[in-house]
């Protein structure tokens, strides 16, 4: 496969690209997830990536472009726990998601991938 260099260039362009224009509800859904777990404990909930994550987001960290792809696919799928998971001691589902930014953070990455042209409007 060749790869044109536009595509290259693009490539190289957002791999390098970090954001901290995510909105406040962002960072305040990672720090009530993250105060959660340090009283309560995470108990089984989440993987080590999870965690890092609401650490970056809480304190407000860039994010790469990459990272903004992988919260819009966790968000995405994990959206539906909501329904069965409604407070932070119902299962892992509200405090991982809220831990990866919450709807918060589910409608800015999606409106941030669309601006950068990676996600179909």
């Amino acid at each position: 496969m060749i790869l044109s260099k536009q595509y290259l260039d693009k490539l190289r362009k957002y791999n390098l690209e970090s954001y901290s224009d995510y909105p406040e509800g962002v960072s305040s859904n990672a720090k009530n997830a993250l105060e959660w777990a340090d009283k309560n404990g995470w108990g089984s909930c989440g993987t080590d990536v999870g965690k890092q994550r609401a650490n970056q987001l809480a304190k407000g960290e860039p994010v790469s472009v990459d990272t903004i792809k992988r919260m819009h696919s966790f968000l995405s799928r994990h959206e539906v726990d909501l329904e069965t998971s409604t407070s932070y001691s119902d299962g892992c589902g509200k405090l991982m998601y809220d831990a990866w930014g919450g709807k918060a953070g589910k409608r800015w990455a999606e409106s941030k991938l669309k601006e950068l042209g990676l996600l179909k409007k």
